[in-house]
């Protein structure tokens, strides 16, 4: 029917040949022959407009409504096609349609000046509109009645009431004689009679005010949390599982985000403190998949695998465990085997790369260091199979120690081989991690956790991008916060101000730390010009030089660690120096931990170096009469076995020092293995009278033997005095148990935690516990049952043999092995008999006790006992900081600077210690507290917030500072023409929708200071907190110029669509909301 007057305007122009002459009566779109100029010309001096179309959207009254001013009255019908009887179908689409096209608008009319002059019209009484929902309406019809002639003029074709249909899109428009037209009147007219119970004046008026609002401060700042709490965390309702109601507060919001994360990125760093809980929130991700019928395996320290996670797994996931089991585990030092020796374990690590879909790493810094055997086996587990990329879940509280490459080489665990970061390929990851390692050296800056996660990390760049896409991180502060926001309590044990314990040297050990401190003095600036020397050289690509500079004089020279100086060649191939310059810091620096630990310690390790040594000469120089007899005079102190054969499994590769140290490792028992290496390191170097000077390097050993026993000798003096250090500790747990409570004792030394649970047997009338690396399964297992039994489940699900106090342990000795996951919270005391060079190793220690307590556990104190070492034991430590290049620091993730653990601490601020521990609330912990309430409130500030429209405005007038905020969400870019029906796959091809897709919802806020040559910040949870001055009820300002607006919006816009890292045209940046900001 809307077609008969199209059809004899038709036929009227081929029989009339003036009118065939006149082309200005069709109206295509094409050139500036638009439909838009067809209704200004048609409406000039016109007193109604009245509008029928299938579609509407508010971008059509933004165009013209001006022109409309003079206008007695404006009509508008419209329906639709799909759900044409559902009115609120209808609006809804409309709603949509505007939306979508309004954005595209407010890139030149950021304020809708438009809409300014719609809503005067309906406000004035003179724009009326209506819904035609009797059946489907597909009119398209433009009717002007004017005061001059031709009073009615008529426009009827193809072209909706949309900037699209007015301006864009080819259309065919016919404009229509004087008869036509009022025929075409009556026909407006009943159809307008017909849609009389269907005005929707009102709710055009409402939609239009939503878009013309001016919001509020507070609701834009609700409007941004909310869109990047989304995407961080999320707000959907969970799958049902029996884990989450074992959950606290804070572990739930980790489980909410782990599973918002690996829906786009190929896995998940979960990087909360110790004692937070993250090994449930990974029993409840592996719940979430293995209910889906996945296959996980799980990857951890062995101490833990045992003490934790078997009872873990047989508690929570029994049924997932058992039989046919879909969940598997392995300790890491499993992996570390060679696959040409071990083909059996090289044929189940295939299985496990085969058909696990699912890889959980607990501790997981301990592969950080991409060069040894253990990392490349995992590796090949982690990559993808035949059904795709596997599920990657890292726990660990310390993801960096002393290198941003200690975190890229966990990252690229997720990425594998051709993977990416939000987007960020892994290589790139790594360039940048190598280049802050290089700036970092270069300006003698220490790398740390503080660095890392602190706001000087700056959002632009790749690292940082990529950890905050993949990371979760939480102090215990925010998880307390996190409780109290849900309206629970998150309980741990009261930790009361740590202690000092001081001791006096005797005679005899002021002459040992004298005479120490003289034979390594000179190393310890020889072995740090060699690093520098290789660092050097690998910036430069080049090999390292074998002479630079001259060597100790007076004191060890340490030839025996570094046989590549002796090289007849005047270089170094530079992974050999860098192999070498660490094998001998990591000793140099082990050595002077046993001194600081117990004197029977420091004999021991002294005792391990003239063994090794004799050992390398009896092999390359064994018939010299020099040797032999340097040998026999020697034997006595070192013990020489009559023909030690090499262990066949050592453990760990020497790069693994530095892992072993942050998993547990004994500093000494480290030694003792390199020591058991040192033959055939040096047959792997060809190390022959062809290649090296074999003769300089016999005599410079011959002199490390000489002062090696000096220095023993001063031990064994030593011993002959009274250990006032161990005299200290003895009063101390003495007095503890005295006051019933069960005592923790940590020393990073295997020997000292012998000697010390020895020493403490013989003087106390009670058990005292030990563990350490040898003692492990269900022999440790047991220990720990028996320290604390509310915590530890007997292996294998036994029934505890406990029948009352007295059968407990209530002293226990250990070593750094029990640092790590492990729930020891009924100690009532721990003593760090030394202080770990490892910082974080000492935060690890104290969260073996301050760890949440159950529910039913009545409240619970203990303390921290801190054995401080005397002046002449603190001179020699300084040698340390020295060979290490860099201070040591306290994670950032708990809040605490290294002063708080130094022996030099003569300020006392230790008893800071409390405070600090909580950790500080970084301000993007701060803006999850407030989203977690703001989503658990559910405000009426928060439903306007939801209700600004995109793109909606507003003025902060209270503002700390002038310039405009933006947030904008990354969206796939939809090709002008693309009909309702688009589908991104349609348009844009598998390269990109693979590189994006991770990327797409994703935030992106924006601040612009005003009058500013730099860019916009784009530091999400500062702007946040910026924002969060805004005050509730504080009505939006006025905007300032509209000039100003247009430019600031495309700086934001162009600066918004730049952070898509390696952009194209498949990808946008969509304006959400939007504010100007001035200070008072």
């Amino acid at each position: 029917m809307i077609w008969a007057p199209l059809a004899l305007a038709i036929m009227t122009t081929m029989s009339n040949p003036s009118v065939l002459a006149s082309v200005t009566s069709i109206v295509d779109n094409q050139g500036e022959n638009t439909l838009h100029q067809a209704i200004e010309r048609i409406t000039t001096d016109g007193r109604e407009l009245w509008i029928a179309t299938a579609y509407f959207s508010l971008d059509a009254l933004n165009l013209i409504s001006q022109n409309l001013l003079k206008a007695d009255k404006v009509r508008l019908i419209y329906g639709g096609e799909a759900n044409a009887r559902d009115r609120n179908a209808i609006l809804t689409a409309m709603r949509s349609d505007s939306e979508e096209r309004l954005l595209d608008d407010r890139k030149t009319d950021p304020l809708l000046s438009g809409l300014v002059y719609a809503k005067q019209l309906i406000e004035e009484g003179r724009l009326e509109a209506r819904i035609y929902r009797k059946q489907n309406f597909h009119a398209k019809l433009y009717i002007s009645h004017r005061q001059g002639e031709p009073p009615v003029s008529g426009i009827v074709g193809s072209g909706n009431f949309t900037r699209s249909g007015l301006t864009q899109n080819v259309e065919l428009n016919l404009k229509t004689q004087e008869e036509q037209t009022l025929k075409l009147v009556e026909w407006y007219e009943s159809k307008w009679a017909e849609a009389e119970q269907d005005d929707f004046t009102e709710e055009l008026k409402i939609e239009i005010e939503r878009h013309l609002n001016l919001y509020s401060p507070h609701a834009i700042y609700l409007k941004a949390l909310l869109a990047w709490g989304d995407h961080v965390q999320g707000r959907a309702p969970l799958k049902p599982l029996a884990m989450l109601d074992m959950l606290d507060p804070h572990q739930e919001h980790a489980y909410r985000q782990a599973l918002r994360i690996l829906e786009r990125e190929p896995g998940v760093m979960i990087c909360d403190g110790v004692g937070l809980g993250k090994s449930f929130v990974a029993l409840a991700l592996m719940e979430h998949w293995l209910s889906q019928g996945s296959r996980v395996l799980l990857v951890a320290p062995k101490a833990i695998l045992k003490s934790s996670w078997e009872g873990y797994l047989a508690r929570y996931l029994g049924k997932y465990s058992r039989g046919f089991a879909n969940v598997h585990s392995q300790p890491m030092t499993w992996f570390g085997f060679n696959p040409d020796q071990e083909p059996d374990h090289d044929a189940r690590l295939a299985e496990y790369a085969e058909q696990a879909d699912v890889v959980i790493i607990d501790e997981s810094h301990n592969f950080r260091n991409s060069a040894t055997q253990r990392y490349d086996n995992l590796y090949r587990v982690v990559a993808p199979n035949n059904r795709g990329r596997k599920k990657i879940v890292l726990l660990t509280a310390t993801p960096i120690n002393t290198k941003y490459e200690d975190l890229s080489n966990q990252l690229q665990i997720l990425t594998h081989d051709d993977g990416t970061i939000s987007g960020i390929p892994r290589l790139q990851i790594n360039r940048q991690a190598r280049n802050r390692d290089r700036t970092a050296r270069n300006e003698g800056v220490a790398i740390d956790q503080e660095t890392l996660f602190s706001a000087s990390f700056e959002a632009d760049e790749l690292l940082s991008t990529a950890l905050e896409s993949v990371a979760i991180q939480r102090s215990r502060h925010t998880c307390r916060e996190l409780a109290e926001a849900a309206g629970k309590r998150l309980r741990f044990p009261k930790r009361r101000p740590p202690q000092e314990i001081r001791y006096t040297l005797g005679q005899g050990h002021e002459e040992l730390i004298r005479e120490t401190k003289l034979r390594f003095e000179e190393l310890s600036t020889y072995l740090e010009r060699y690093s520098q020397e290789v660092a050097k050289a690998a910036e430069k690509e080049t090999e390292v030089k074998r002479s630079f500079g001259s060597v100790p004089q007076h004191g060890l020279k340490f030839s025996g660690y570094l046989p590549n100086l002796f090289r007849r060649s005047t270089t170094i191939a530079n992974r050999q120096a860098q192999l070498e310059a660490f094998l001998a810091k990591m000793v140099f620096v082990n050595v002077i931990k046993q001194l600081e630990s117990s004197t029977p310690a420091f004999q021991s390790i002294i005792e391990s170096l003239g063994q090794g040594l004799a050992l390398r000469l009896r092999h390359y120089c064994g018939d010299d009469p020099a040797v032999i007899a340097a040998l026999a005079r020697h034997e006595p102190w070192i013990k020489l076995p009559a023909n030690r054969p090499d262990d066949e499994n050592l453990g760990a590769e020497p790069e693994d020092g530095a892992a072993d140290e942050a998993s547990g490792g004994e500093s000494d028992d480290f030694i003792c293995r390199e020591e058991r290496r040192a033959i055939k390191r040096l047959q792997a170097l060809g190390f022959s009278p062809e290649t090296h000077d074999i003769e300089r390097w016999k005599k410079d050993i011959l002199q490390d033997l000489n002062h090696l026993e000096t220095i023993h000798g001063k031990c064994l003096s030593a011993q002959r005095e009274p250990d006032a250090k161990l005299n200290e500790i003895t009063a101390q747990v003495q007095r503890e148990r005295a006051k019933g409570r069960k005592v923790l004792i940590f020393t990073q030394s295997r020997k000292t935690a012998d000697y010390v649970q020895d020493e403490l047997a013989k003087r106390l009338d009670e058990r005292v516990a030990l563990v350490n690396s040898d003692i492990g399964g269900e022999r440790r297992a047991r220990i720990l049952h028996e320290f604390s039994p509310k915590y530890n489940d007997l292996p294998g699900g036994q029934s505890s043999l406990l029948d009352s106090p007295e059968d407990q342990i209530n002293i226990l000795v250990s070593t750094d092995v029990l640092a790590e996951g492990v729930n020891l919270q009924e100690a009532g005391c721990i003593i760090n008999y030394d202080l770990h060079w490892n910082p974080t190793r000492l935060i690890q220690r104290i969260g073996r006790v301050d760890r949440r307590l159950r529910d039913e556990d009545p409240d619970h104190e203990f303390d921290i006992l801190n054995v401080f070492p005397p002046p002449a034991i603190n001179e020699i430590l300084g040698l340390v900081d020295t060979v290490e290049q860099r201070k040591r620091k306290i994670s950032h993730l708990l809040g605490i600077d290294v002063s708080y653990f130094r022996a030099t601490d003569e300020e006392g601020t230790l008893r800071e210690f409390n405070a600090l521990y909580e950790g500080g609330e970084s301000t993007r912990e701060s803006q999850l507290i407030e989203y977690v309430r703001q989503v658990t409130l559910n405000t009426e500030e928060q439903k306007l917030a939801d209700s600004i429209p995109p793109g909606g405005f507003g003025v902060w007038e209270n503002a700390p500072e002038d310039g405009y905020f933006a947030l904008f969400t990354i969206k796939w870019a939809k090709p002008s023409g693309a009909g309702d029906n688009w589908k991104p796959s349609d348009t844009v091809s598998e390269k990109d929708l693979k590189r994006f897709g991770p990327q797409i919802g994703a935030p992106r806020l924006l601040f612009l200071a005003k009058d500013s040559v730099k860019l916009p910040r784009m530091d999400s949870a500062n702007i946040l907190e910026m924002l969060s001055a805004t005050e509730r009820g504080e009505p939006s300002g006025m905007p300032s110029d509209q000039a100003e607006l247009v430019r600031a919006l495309q700086t934001l816009r162009r600066t918004a669509f730049q952070s898509i890292h390696d952009r194209t045209q498949a990808v946008s940046a969509e304006l959400v909301c939007w504010m100007e900001c001035r200070s008072s």
